[in-house]
């Protein structure tokens, strides 16, 4: 941790900490050492033991995930905004990496549990506040764990989704996720602005598929400004607006590519209902062409001027309608 109590109660952070005085957690008030070896950011740590004698672990049991990253994060937001420390009704206290403006935000660098994601949403939000989610995939983006894909900039395919995204509702308006994809500074648009930081709009698919809200990119920081003025509103709906959500839930506006296939030597042209774009699908002796390595559907988007195949990543969803079909027997 960053911060701890001293002797008269007072927050001190790991930086203004005098070596050899006693420091206490603001949770549990046991105890801390400081570590101030050269591998690991300086911080505060729980003690294991006193002259030989077991000490209780912390009654806050969650993991904090203290990377650099994590830390830099944190230290672009006033002292007093960091780690603070979040009680409910019932007692539980809990760190909050960064609470300002009613508004809890939290870095999350490895990998967490789909049961530790919720347990979090749900404390932060019974104790009222609001929650956004920043996720480091800048290493990820790099190695390609992320595709774009489509005629949208803004729409991702995800090999492998991490478990805590499947079941979130990206509509709510209490919960918001960013996606870094960039370090600061390591990427640039045509004015030479970064935008390192992309909101998560949609996703569908067990979330292989998601979208981005384009008018959200952010530098750093803008993301920091924006926070610092509460000028996060709730995603941007329509009553009308079409989403795989409300076309998943609705076979009858479509069908799964499989549902529209028929086992002979066939081409069918189809129309995505979310994205409206037309995709080719030939066979080959009654089977559809997979790729061999993912099993992922491929067909030939008609305006895929190359004739290359392409995945049709929303295959198996019925998301879909039939605009023409072709027997060659």
């Amino acid at each position: 941790m960053l911060k701890a109590i001293d002797f008269d109660n007072r927050i001190i952070s790991i930086d203004d900490a005098i070596c050899g005085n006693t420091y206490y957690c603001p949770i549990c008030s046991c105890p801390l050492i400081q570590r101030r070896g050269g591998i690991r950011i300086p911080h505060f740590a729980h003690r294991s033991s006193i002259n030989g004698t077991p000490v209780p672990p912390c009654t806050d049991h969650w993991h904090y995930d203290k990377t650099d990253w994590h830390v830099e994060w944190q230290k672009r937001f006033p002292v007093e905004c960091y780690e603070c420390v979040i009680t409910n009704q019932a007692g539980e206290k809990h760190f909050a990496d960064v609470l300002i403006n009613n508004t809890v935000i939290e870095f999350q660098h490895s990998n967490i549990s789909r049961e530790d994601f919720e347990k979090r949403n749900s404390f932060y939000l019974e104790c009222g506040f609001k929650v956004i989610w920043v996720f480091d995939f800048i290493e990820d983006y790099k190695k390609g764990k992320f595709r774009r894909y489509g005629n949208k900039s803004n729409c991702y395919f995800w090999s492998y989704p991490k478990k805590p995204f499947k079941d979130l509702d990206f509509l709510s308006k209490e919960i918001i996720v960013f996606f870094q994809f960039f370090a600061n500074n390591e990427a640039s648009d045509k004015n030479n602005h970064v935008k390192e930081l992309e909101k998560i709009s949609e996703a569908y698919n067990h979330f292989i598929n998601f979208s981005t809200d384009n008018t959200n990119a952010l530098s750093v920081s803008e993301f920091i400004e924006l926070i610092k003025k509460n000028h996060f509103p709730p995603h941007n709906t329509t009553e009308n607006e079409l989403t795989q959500k409300n076309i998943i839930q609705n076979a009858k506006k479509g069908k799964t590519i499989p549902d529209l296939w028929y086992t002979i030597d066939y081409k069918i042209v189809v129309r995505n209902l979310y994205s409206n774009e037309e995709v080719e699908i030939t066979g080959v002796d009654g089977i559809m062409n997979r790729d061999a390595n993912s099993k992922i559907l491929m067909g030939k988007y008609l305006n895929n001027s190359n004739n290359q195949l392409q995945p049709i990543l929303d295959a198996n969803c019925p998301i879909w309608e039939l605009i023409e079909e072709y027997r060659f027997k």
